[in-house]
């Protein structure tokens, strides 16, 4: 499930990314310089960020698995006292 959600993450920004890029070249074949010079530099921003946006995705999917592999799977548990207060024991450490 992980797996296929990083495929679909990664697709999505690509596809992102080639409508951007078409965008850009349509300004590099305008006539002027201006527009020549805003392409590429916004071509190179372009690589930059899907860069950027794709470390970012799998890091954060990485850092997903590891708390999940981490957890002992206990759930907090709530104990009801004399009074009117409650009590949370947290889970003890092996």
């Amino acid at each position: 499930m992980r797996h296929h959600f990083r495929v679909v993450a990664v697709l999505a920004v690509a596809a992102i990314a080639y409508a951007i890029l078409i965008q850009a070249l349509h300004w590099m074949s305008q006539p002027s310089d201006f527009a020549w010079h805003g392409g590429v530099v916004f071509i190179f921003g372009l690589v930059l960020m899907v860069s950027i946006l794709i470390r970012e995705i799998w890091r954060r999917l990485e850092n997903q698995r590891a708390y999940v592999d981490k957890w002992n799977g206990q759930l907090p548990s709530v104990q009801s006292g004399q009074g009117m207060g409650l009590l949370m024991q947290l889970p003890k450490q092996e």
